[in-house]
C-alpha cells in the first residue's frame, strides 16, 4: 500500500508516531499522530479504486476523543 509513503513523510518531518496499519469500515488505513502548528493530529491514509484518502483529525488522541470519535464513524466512503 502506498499510504505508507504519506504516514512516513509525516513520521519523519513532524515527529510522528510509529506507522499502525488499521481498518475502518472496510478500508485498510495507515495512522501517524503528530503535533503540527502546536496542534495534536492523527492523519489516517488508505486508497481505494486507485485514489488515495487522507484523513487529519484535529485535536487530542481521537480514540477517547468522543467529538472525534463522532466525526470519524460518520465518514461513509463508497
Amino acid at each position: 500500500m502506498r499510504s505508507e509513503g504519506s504516514t512516513g513523510t509525516m513520521i519523519k518531518n513532524y515527529n510522528g508516531s510509529p506507522l499502525e496499519r488499521l481498518a475502518i469500515k472496510g478500508l485498510e488505513y495507515c495512522r501517524t499522530t503528530h503535533e503540527y502548528g502546536g496542534m495534536p493530529q492523527t492523519m489516517l491514509v488508505a486508497r481505494k479504486d486507485g485514489n488515495k484518502i487522507t484523513l487529519t483529525l484535529v485535536g487530542k488522541d481521537y480514540q477517547t476523543n468522543e467529538d472525534l470519535k463522532k466525526i470519524l464513524k460518520s465518514i461513509e466512503i463508497k
